[in-house]
């Protein structure tokens, strides 16, 4: 009866050690998913993808809502090729790198199902299960990085919202910064064209070709240039100069060639060449690492049209136009 009585005690012992186990392992997790340490630094950026299908905007993936609705990303390549959705988060045009903690996705359906996520170039990791969960959180273990992109290969993708988490006390300070060519002067080769160079620095970076609002120059121009002199029409520390492509003719800015300069004739510094890839958003960021310059130029190839639906050009500060 004694030994009976010590196992039930035993028994009573040890269902309370578990339960209370795995209250505090319910209370860990509560406290991992409120993110209450962290800063979600996907609000506020801009998001791209590499195909959109109807009423299905990369910015629904950012907007703060996380719920299944009509209003979610979604790709509109269903069954072929790669989807990928690209995040640039806030300060990444002046080269701030933020620790990602981890990042949390909120899933539209099963299209999430092996989905990958990346910041920069490193892989966090990857969906796992059956796809039917609403929302999945993959650790980053605070890689630095400034561009978040969940990539899926050879399906569609579909998102309700993505957050990325950094923790409170790593958060980088973002300094003020400004895109410098709206409002600049824009030329280009093409004279004769109907898509002047103004599209390309009007401040509307959510366009596309077919609705007549990016500049293009056609193929029958051998050289093809744009050029815009920045607002305020002084030399300015060039951070990047942010292209946004076609998004039915993403390969027309493959191998576009970026310069700052200064002056019309003056010394002119390479910032870099875009390289396009299938299934990538046609927005590229490239680094100009603080070249001074009062104006950029674009140069494109000669057997392709160039079609730029907006050229920003970031520098740290306020813009300060004279008067």
């Amino acid at each position: 009866m004694f030994e009976h009585t010590g196992f039930i005690f035993r028994c009573h012992t040890m269902k309370m050690i578990l339960a209370v186990t795995f209250l505090l392992l319910s209370m860990m997790v509560m406290a991992d998913d409120s993110h209450g340490d962290c800063t979600n630094v996907a609000e506020g950026s801009l998001a791209a993808a590499g195909s959109v299908g109807l009423k299905g905007k990369p910015a629904y993936a950012i907007d703060g809502k996380t719920e299944n609705s009509a209003k979610c990303y979604n790709s509109a390549v269903p069954n072929r090729g790669n989807n990928r959705l690209k995040i640039f988060l806030r300060g990444s045009e002046v080269g701030v790198k933020y620790p990602v903690k981890s990042v949390t996705l909120f899933a539209y359906d099963t299209t999430i199902r092996f989905a990958k996520v990346f910041v920069d170039g490193y892989m966090c990791g990857q969906v796992q299960g059956t796809g039917k969960e609403q929302k999945y959180e993959i650790p980053c273990n605070n890689v630095e990085g400034g561009v978040v992109t969940v990539e899926q290969v050879h399906s569609g993708l579909r998102l309700c919202e993505v957050q990325v988490w950094v923790s409170n006390d790593l958060l980088p300070d973002v300094p003020v910064f400004s895109n410098v060519a709206v409002g600049g002067t824009a030329t280009q080769s093409d004279t004769n064209s109907k898509y002047g160079p103004e599209l390309a620095v009007d401040g509307n970076m959510n366009k596309w070709h077919s609705g007549g609002v990016c500049s293009t120059i056609k193929s029958s121009t051998n050289f093809k240039w744009w050029k815009v002199e920045l607002n305020g029409g002084e030399e300015k520390p060039i951070s990047s100069v942010v292209i946004h492509g076609s998004m039915e003719l993403p390969n027309y800015t493959n191998s576009v060639r970026i310069f700052v300069r200064s002056g019309a004739a003056g010394p002119a510094h390479f910032c870099g060449v875009i390289e396009f890839h299938p299934g990538n958003p046609p927005v590229y960021m490239v680094e100009c690492n603080g070249a001074v310059g009062d104006r950029i130029e674009v140069e494109g190839r000669p057997e392709r049209p160039l079609i730029l639906c907006e050229v920003a050009v970031y520098i740290e500060g306020p813009v300060c136009v004279s008067s």
